[in-house]
């Protein structure tokens, strides 16, 4: 067996460091597709300089430099490099030694539980690693193993058994622009709580089931990964795992884009979840995830959906040309939304129902096909700060015992009233400004209690059927 190591890292010329805050700053603005390309292509120039994925030496490498020259293992299907085969030299190789892989389709599965680097030589279009059989194509037991410029590809049969392309059950590997597909299951699994993997500039598609599916409290980065064309949901989040995700697209999954359930944690910024087949996002079942910055378009059903007890905190979202509702809050949810727009909805902008609530600060509800807000079936959300105009039915629908508090609001050019309260519902508006053709209706059932509201920018600021309780106090008009 032939070995080489790599040369010493010690003649390489300092490089001062500069201030990068600047560039950082001005690339943060950049779109997220714009960005997804540059990471790609610093990756290229890093592997082309035989550099590790974070521009060093990888990180397993970089700590056996610290002990000795890391040895350097090649595997070429034509008899050329050290080994014919990946799991060959993966046995051969010491703890934190480098593995070359060269172009090539490689039938095995592999199964790593130390601290390798693998490096994909060409890409991953021309480094492939795929098995037919029930087991994973790898399988991360422990270490700090990298992968660089790799496809893992399972052609297994869903008659033969449920498996999944990549699964980490322990360790902390290292993952970049890479790609994961299964025919007979998920692409990319991590479970347990000593999993944490870094997920980089990667590709999960194809899959039967999920893309990517993170349960059992573990954890994983992912940043620039694009996950798109899955059968099953695009990321599941389950029984209190806490993934990152930051600058992926997840789009045109045949389920949701993203699921967080089952006490699921997670925080997901500045993502694009568009174009699945269900809803863009579901929090369920005591589930407590954070979105920030995030878009959320173009999904078959709901933008959000917060059901089930689901909880969750989203902040600084764009909601935007969903199919039904832009953001759904049943059966006992109850989301905080800090300064988010819902806009352009096929139906309502945001229904509240079944006993969900939910607290609305700061945001806009705008141009929706149907109500802005939609209240019903013992639906008691809290709205303050927001600003709902511009829908095509009334700004606030509450309806069928839905209940509400409407707090410093404006309300304005929506298509019918600012808000109609009806059929046994109970709405308190407070201190809010509202205008357009008519302000507040009231028909037969309804309850509301009005106070300090202006209302002198409406043609019909009171429509008070007989039938109707309505409380009045210190609004401009106040009849």
């Amino acid at each position: 067996m032939k070995n080489t190591s790599l040369p010493d890292d010690n003649s390489h010329t300092a490089i001062k460091n500069t201030d990068l805050a600047p560039m950082q700053r001005q690339v943060a603005q950049w779109p997220l597709a714009r960005r997804m390309v540059l990471g790609r292509a610093v990756l290229a120039i890093a592997s082309a300089c035989s550099l590790g994925p974070f521009g060093a030496r990888s990180v397993a490498s970089a700590q056996t430099v610290s002990q000795g020259r890391p040895q350097l293992f090649t595997v070429d299907p034509l008899g050329t490099g050290t080994h014919i085969t990946i799991n060959s030299a993966v046995t051969d190789a010491p703890d934190g030694s480098r593995i070359d892989v060269m172009p090539g389709v490689y039938r095995e599965s592999l199964i790593i539980g130390r601290s390798l680097d693998l490096f994909g030589k060409g890409g991953r279009q021309s480094v492939i690693i795929e098995s037919d059989v029930e087991s994973q194509v790898l399988t991360i037991t422990g270490g700090r193993s990298s992968f660089v410029g790799i496809t893992f590809r399972h052609l297994g049969k869903l008659i033969d058994g449920y498996t999944t392309a990549v699964s980490v059950v322990s360790g902390s590997p290292l993952f970049t622009d890479c790609a994961m597909s299964a025919s007979a299951g998920d692409g990319f699994s991590v479970s347990g709580v000593t999993s944490d993997p870094i997920v980089r500039f990667c590709r999960i598609h194809g899959c039967a089931g999920h893309g990517v599916i993170i349960s059992s409290g573990s954890r994983g980065t992912f940043e620039g990964c694009e996950i798109f064309g899955n059968q099953g949901v695009g990321v599941s989040v389950a029984s209190g795992a806490n993934p990152l995700m930051r600058g992926c697209a997840i789009h045109d999954n045949r389920d949701f884009g993203v699921a967080v359930q089952d006490a699921g944690k997670g925080t997901f910024e500045d993502c694009d979840i568009f174009g699945n087949a269900l809803t863009g996002v579901g929090i369920i079942r005591g589930s407590t995830p954070l979105l920030r910055a995030c878009k959320v378009f173009d999904n078959a059903q709901a933008g959000v959906f917060v059901y089930q007890h689901g909880i969750g905190t989203i902040e600084q979202c764009t909601v935007y040309g969903n199919g039904h509702a832009g953001f759904v809050v049943s059966t006992s949810g109850n989301p905080d939304v800090r300064d988010s727009i819902i806009r352009d909805g096929k139906f309502a902008g945001l229904i509240v129902k079944d006993a969900g609530t939910g607290t609305f600060d700061g945001c806009s509800v705008i141009g929706n096909e149907a109500a802005g807000v939609s209240i019903y079936r013992s639906g008691d959300p809290t709205l303050k700060n927001c600003n709902i105009r511009e829908n095509k039915y009334a700004g606030i629908h509450a309806f069928e015992n839905g209940l509400g508090t409407i707090e410093k609001c404006i309300i304005s050019g929506n298509g019918l009233s600012g808000a109609h309260i009806e059929n046994g519902a109970k709405l308190i508006i407070v201190n809010c400004a509202v205008s357009g053709f008519t302000g507040v209706t009231v028909d037969a059932g309804g309850v509301t209690d009005v106070t300090d509201c202006d209302l002198t920018g409406t043609t019909n600021p009171w429509i008070v059927a007989s039938g109707a309780k309505v409380s009045r106090t210190g609004n401009h008009p106040n009849s």
